[in-house]
This record gives C-alpha cells, structure tokens and sequence, in this order.
C-alpha cells in the first residue's frame, strides 16, 4: 500500500488533492489528513472526513463528516456519514480527569511541556481506541465505536448504533433500546467465502 506521510493533521489543498488522485485516493472536498495514511486504490472520502492514522483497502468509501482514527478498513466497505472510528481514551482513575496532567499537547504553551507518554495510555495501546473492519461491511450513519473493537467480514451495522465489542462476520447489528446482534446475513456464496465478484 502506498503510504502518504503528514506529521500533522493538514487540510487538504487542492493540488495534493489531485496528487492524491492520481495514487486513486479521491478527496471530495475539505478533508483533514494526518499521521500516515496507508490506502490501496480505488478509495473515496467524502466532503469533511477526518482522517488520522487510517488503513484503508480498495472499493472503500467514508461519506461526509466522518472520523477515521487509529483504524483498519478492508475493501469493499461502505461507511456513511457521521461515524466516529477511533475515539479518544479517558482514564479515571487518575487524580484528575483532564489529560493537562499527563498529556499535555492543549495547554503546552501556558504550563511548559509535560512527557507525552503516559504508562497507563500506553498499556492501552494509546490515547485513542482501535477499530479493525474486515471487508464487505457496511456502516449506517452516526455509529460510533469507542472502544478497541473488530467488526468481522460481511457485517451490518444499523444506524445510530454504539459499538463496543466485537461483532462477529455477517452479523447484523442494531440499536434501539440497547445494542444487540440479530440473526447473521443471507449472503451469496462469493462474500460467505471472502471471494471477490467476477
């Protein structure tokens, strides 16, 4: 996969936007990149995507105003707009909640540096959770994971729906008055086998 290096999060102008065409990564519009991106064309980002630490396999797109942090996307995926993959993490049991105590990057310039690596973020992986898709998943509006989580081949997720553990492939996931699994998807066989179509 071709890899785009950005040390920091920059909106994207209009000539790397057809730099970025020519590699098949299509940029629809204001989208925000940072911290090396990894993609195998043909991939499509809607207007207002955020995307940060992304991997992300070919025939996927993330439609408008969507968050994609510290996250693994198969091919063939469709995410719509709103998801958040890749939330920030909280520790509680710290003697305080804000992160000026022990990550510092808000308010640098008022109290001086603060060591950036936190040993309790580390033994988490880090200060933002990861999501995993496998390939073939489809994603409705406003869903949200944020814990560590892997979404299986050939799943859907219904709307609005909170993620936070994983969801098995081809299984369908809905909200409304608590997250729970339904039955698995009638699938054709190419998908049931993780083939692609002719």
């Amino acid at each position: 996969m071709p890899i785009v290096p950005v040390n920091k999060i920059v909106t994207v102008s209009p000539t790397l936007s057809e730099q970025l065409m020519q590699l098949h990564i299509e940029l629809e519009g204001n989208n925000s990149i940072g911290r090396n991106i990894k993609f195998r064309g043909p991939v499509n980002l809607g207007p207002e995507v955020m995307a940060l630490r992304l991997q992300i396999d070919s025939y996927s797109y993330i439609a408008r105003s969507s968050r994609a942090s510290t996250s693994t996307i198969g091919s063939y995926c469709c995410i719509a707009h709103n998801v958040e993959m890749g939330m920030g993490r909280h520790l509680f049991h710290h003697p305080s909640i804000s992160q000026s105590f022990f990550k510092n990057r808000f308010f640098m310039r008022f109290s001086g540096e603060i060591e950036d690596r936190d040993p309790d973020l580390d033994a988490l992986g880090g200060d933002v959770n990861e999501v995993r898709i496998g390939n073939d998943v489809w994603i409705g509006a406003h869903v949200k994971f944020p814990k560590d989580v892997t979404v299986g081949h050939g799943a859907v997720i219904g709307t609005g729906t909170i993620i936070t553990k994983d969801v098995p492939p081809y299984a369908v996931v809905v909200s409304g008055g608590g997250t729970r699994f339904t039955k698995n998807c009638q699938v054709p066989f190419f998908r049931r086998n993780n083939q692609r179509p002719a």
